[in-house]
């Protein structure tokens, strides 16, 4: 499943009942990896950011909850949804701290163990530094200031950031988007063994130092691509979601629920 991080997402959802969700602005967007592209839209209203058919997958979808930092996945194959938060990446981060300790004393049965869950295989990169390019580029008519991640004096990685006064979302879907972006930096850059083996692709980059939203995403690294297309406002309309009755809840591996 293919996942930008400007969807790139639970919540305390009553998962038995609907969540309407106010469709004030919808995010546009394209994903190209290995040379196959997708489009996506994430529609975003009262804290909140839903993204259906996930990774161009119609059996996936994902709701996130700013005010409890939530991400829900939602697998209609599998009819179950598994919640993402703090606790969860907390406990993934401790985790593979103390596996990759282990992995690299004793090679072995544990380790070909860890391997196949994605776990304490490779050494942790260097952290991202991020730096200001000095420079502005423009994305689908929409302006934004160039970040480049730098790893080991080597980039690796760039981000196009833009401000609300190119969006013109309302403050609070601006909001919103900038804390989804932040637990994903989170999940991302502390839990990113969990990442991998819950199969979402995310640009492996920081975005510390970084101001703004970013409308482009470039990772040389991962050979992939994140652009912003358009950015559609609307009012007053809602969308019903609901996590069909009779899902259940899948524990995340590894964490204590």
């Amino acid at each position: 499943m293919h996942i930008s991080i400007l969807l790139r997402a639970g919540l305390l959802l009553a998962f038995s009942a609907s969540l309407t969700v106010g469709h004030a602005a919808t995010i546009n967007f394209s994903i190209e990896e290995q040379g196959s592209t997708v489009q996506q839209k994430a529609q975003v209203r009262n804290g909140r950011v839903l993204v259906k058919q996930a990774g161009n997958d119609p059996n996936q979808d994902l709701l996130f909850v700013g005010d409890k930092r939530q991400l829900v996945m939602v697998n209609h194959r599998s009819r179950s949804y598994m919640v993402i938060d703090d606790r969860v990446i907390n406990e993934i981060a401790a985790l593979s701290d103390s596996v990759t300790t282990v992995v690299e004393s004793q090679k072995g049965v544990l380790a070909d163990l860890m391997g196949t869950f994605g776990l304490g295989q490779d050494e942790k990169p260097a952290r991202a530094v991020m730096k200001d390019a000095g420079r502005a580029l423009e994305i689908n008519g929409y302006r934004c200031q160039l970040f480049q991640s730098f790893r080991d004096q080597n980039i690796d990685s760039e981000l196009c950031m833009a401000d609300n006064s190119q969006l013109k979302i309302s403050e609070e879907d601006y909001k919103t988007l900038q804390g989804f972006m932040a637990f994903a930096d989170q999940m991302l850059n502390r839990a990113g063994s969990l990442i991998s083996a819950l199969g979402l692709t995310l640009p492996q980059m920081s975005m510390q130092g970084a101001k703004g939203l970013p409308i482009g995403m470039h990772s040389a690294r991962q050979n992939l691509k994140v652009r912003i297309i358009t950015v559609e406002k609307s009012g007053g309309q809602g969308v019903n979601y609901n996590v069909p009755e009779g899902y259940s809840r899948s524990p995340v591996p590894f964490t204590s629920g």
